[in-house]
């Protein structure tokens, strides 16, 4: 799989080499769970396969306070990632065993 982008009128290439696919379980309710991207993920999308909202974050301990919602059936997309970034996906679920679906690009 191959994707470019231009950037101010410079091309600027940006391959994308391996795409991962997750099938990932949020586990117990109202419990905070991670998932981390694999190292050089440069884009990804989460899609809610389950019943409920999942709230998510990028910083520990903040799945309560300070969240993005993913009502169920929704798709979040983040792109331009750092390469460099250690980038961990915290995730929480008032209802237990809710699947989404996680495609990384790297």
């Amino acid at each position: 799989m191959t994707a470019t982008n231009s950037t101010s009128g410079n091309f600027n290439t940006n391959v994308v080499k391996t795409c991962t696919i997750k099938r990932f379980d949020t586990g117990a309710a109202d419990t905070e769970t991670s998932y981390t991207f694999p190292a050089s993920t440069k884009r990804f999308t989460i899609t809610n396969d389950g019943t409920a909202t999942i709230q998510f974050t990028f910083v520990s301990g903040e799945t309560n306070t300070e969240y993005i919602k993913l009502p169920s059936s929704t798709s979040h997309f983040e792109g331009n990632i750092d390469v460099n970034a250690n980038l961990t996906l915290y995730l929480r679920c008032p209802l237990a065993n809710q699947t989404l679906e996680i495609v990384s690009w790297s």
